[in-house]
């Protein structure tokens, strides 16, 4: 294959390859896991973050 033909098809070998994307799900429809702190629905609480760990790695910044 040549440069100009990838450009006519928009892609690559190696993308042509691949197989088509199978269980993808909107995020918003998807359980997240146990634990986790969702970035989109406010501030989570301090005792949820690692403060002390990111204020140590600040200071030595």
């Amino acid at each position: 294959m040549t440069a100009g033909s990838e450009e006519q098809s928009g892609l690559t070998a190696l993308a042509r390859g691949l197989s088509a994307p199978k269980g993808f799900v909107d995020a918003g429809l998807a359980a997240p896991a146990s634990g986790t702190i969702s970035p989109l629905v406010g501030v989570p609480a301090p005792e949820a973050l690692p403060v002390e760990a990111i204020g140590q790695a600040s200071a030595q910044l």
